[in-house]
């Protein structure tokens, strides 16, 4: 007779997070089964990927690895389109890894499993970084590798550990900066902990450490995306704006949430009250725990949640807000992890664990409100590629549109483009022709309902391209971000001769 044994707990354990990550890939995909991402920012992928892979070179500058990344998905599948769409539910999902590895020592197997489907379901992954900021997303993963890094450095070899932190930072730097500083953020908080007890020496080296590596990123920032490094540069020498138009306002100002007048996105809402009352309650629990934990771990689990902190604080403006909020979650799951390791009482392992289910239940519900829409509806998309059909643009043109528009002008008809808030300040005398294509009728404002506040994360008020005829980047300034408090989305009037319309869309020659 043939004997059968049940499998490790290791086994079903992993098993267990590959289903859950699994789910989670499912669910990023369902949300981007239309012809358009959701979101504004989705055709800004299609133009980088196509120039990559036809010039090799990038339409719009930005950090390039995730970018890349998305051309080889693209050309592996043949479908650039595809190919974005696949890197956006599977480049997140790799947060799994790290997630499992931190959390593998629990006593139950299903806890990693839990782990998992709370990061890669949370409100934020779903219905603000789907289609539009899948780089930040692309770019977590690191993050959570940074955290199993800082946990298991009082068990592995320093140097080993040090290298292996220098190469997910670098990593970091070619993917998303505002990631990159998070990462660099917990970090340093952490190395606070760590060496509070060293020698004086030990701290100056550290420190030295620490302004070393910050100074590297300053550097990559203003070689790789000079746009980037002067919008931060701005931000840090005028202070003030930091607290212009506080978040606060969008639970207590008018027009509260998506629900009555979509002043703001419900998530940004959810990261604000999660943020502060969970890493203030995950704090009080840490507290009790705090001789229970390894310098390392108490370290992690306290730069965790001053970072989400932090980055959730209902005092920092709008303009910064959203991207901050966006990205609190991440720090706050790292501390709930190490939270849940290293409590031994049932009723402390309670806050984590409300947190996690918080995040799913939140997340369930918003799947039936179709939170998420395109920048704009099937019908006006559809006339879009009529114009790109019917028109002709001469050579060496470039065309104004609004904001998230553009990126689809140049997607589909393949010419320079401009946002039309940053048409005054670029310089367009080396264009032969100018065009203004401006959305009209019953489709003018279709889509997202909430845009000046979910845009940002690309550079997309300067120059861009479809495909030029030159194969060269268009000349003028660079671009220098988007801000998402400027309300000017068509505020102004531009003067010409009408050549083209159809029921969605108005084509004009400014010169």
């Amino acid at each position: 007779m043939t004997s059968f044994k049940l499998a490790k707990p290791i086994s079903w354990s992993l098993g267990l997070a590959v289903l859950a990550a699994l789910i989670a890939v499912a669910a990023k995909l369902s949300l981007t089964g239309g012809e358009l991402l959701p979101g504004v920012d989705g055709a800004y992928y299609w133009v980088q990927v196509r120039s990559l892979l036809e010039d090799f070179t990038l339409a719009f500058d930005d950090v390039p690895l995730v970018l890349w990344i998305q051309a080889l998905i693209s050309v592996l599948v043949g479908d650039i389109e595809l190919g974005v769409r696949i890197s956006d539910a599977l480049l997140p999902a790799l947060s799994a890894i790290p997630i499992y590895l931190i959390l593998r020592t629990a006593k139950s197997i299903w806890v990693p499993a839990l782990g998992i489907l709370a990061v890669l379901l949370h409100p934020t992954q779903l219905y603000f970084f789907t289609g539009d900021f899948i780089k930040n997303s692309a770019a977590i993963p690191l993050v959570f590798c940074v955290g199993w890094l800082l946990l298991t450095w009082s068990s592995r070899s320093k140097l080993k550990t040090t290298v292996y932190l220098l190469i997910c930072l670098s990593a970091l730097a070619l993917s998303h900066f505002g990631t990159l500083l998070l990462a660099v953020m917990l970090i340093a908080i952490w190395l606070v902990f760590i060496i509070r007890n060293k020698p004086r020496v030990f701290w100056i080296k550290s420190v030295a450490v620490v302004l070393a590596s910050l100074g590297g990123v300053l550097l990559a920032l203003a070689l790789l995306v000079p746009a980037r490094y002067e919008r931060l540069v701005e931000f840090v020498t005028q202070p003030s704006t930091i607290f212009a138009n506080p978040a606060w306002e969008m639970l207590f100002g008018p027009g509260l949430g998506v629900v009555f007048g979509g002043r703001t996105d419900v998530v940004m809402i959810f990261s604000l009250v999660v943020g502060q009352i969970g890493s203030i309650a995950l704090g009080f629990v840490l507290w009790k725990i705090r001789k229970t934990l390894s310098d390392s771990s108490l370290g992690l689990a306290s730069a965790g949640l001053i970072s989400a902190f932090l980055l959730s604080s209902p005092l920092i403006g709008m303009e910064w807000a959203n991207r901050l909020m966006a990205l609190s979650f991440v720090p706050l799951a790292i501390a709930a992890m190490v939270i849940w390791l290293a409590a031994e009482r049932p009723a402390m392992k309670l806050v984590p664990a409300l947190l996690a289910i918080a995040s799913l239940i939140t997340s369930s519900v918003l799947m039936f409100a179709g939170l998420r829409q395109p920048i704009m509806t099937d019908e006006a998309y559809k006339d879009l590629k009529v114009v790109a059909e019917e028109f002709d643009f001469p050579e060496n043109s470039i065309v104004v549109a609004r904001h998230g528009v553009e990126f689809l002008v140049a997607w589909k008809m393949e010419v320079h483009v401009v946002q039309e808030t940053s048409y005054q300040d670029v310089n367009l005398d080396n264009y032969d022709a100018v065009y203004y294509l401006e959305q009209v009728g019953s489709s003018q404002g279709a889509g997202v309902p909430y845009e000046p506040y979910i845009s940002g994360s690309k550079p997309s008020t300067g120059e861009a391209l479809g495909k030029p005829p030159t194969g060269k980047p268009p000349i003028g300034p660079k671009p220098t971000g988007y801000s998402p408090m400027d309300p000017k989305v068509s505020d102004f009037s531009l003067q010409g001769d009408l050549v083209y319309e159809n029921q969605s869309f108005t084509l004009t020659q400014l010169r």
